[in-house]
């Protein structure tokens, strides 16, 4: 009985690694195909295709009105009905 309290900690500790790993949603991307646009900072309205940075996670979200991840039915952001993914002006990093 006595190792069984000694070990008490070490179970505790597997029970909350267990749970983190368990109950933790994995990021939804959405599938390969879509083309993530990103709203132009230098012409509000425009959108630029910025799916290989986000694909390769070479980017930033700062904070701003503008729509920094977006995708459009059909990739097209002309005729397409627009989905918001997140917010905020989009910087890619080098």
């Amino acid at each position: 009985m006595n190792t069984l309290v000694k070990r008490l900690p070490l179970f505790a500790f597997v029970l909350a690694a267990f749970a983190a790993v368990a109950f933790t949603e994995p990021t939804v991307m959405p599938d390969e195909s879509v083309v993530i646009f990103a709203e132009d900072p230098l012409n509000p309205g425009q959108y630029i295709d910025v799916t290989v940075p986000v694909s390769e996670e070479r980017y930033n979200c700062e904070d701003s009105s503008l729509e920094c991840q977006v995708t459009f039915t059909n990739n097209d952001p002309i005729n397409g009905t627009k989905t918001v993914l997140q917010m905020g002006e989009f910087e890619e990093l080098p």
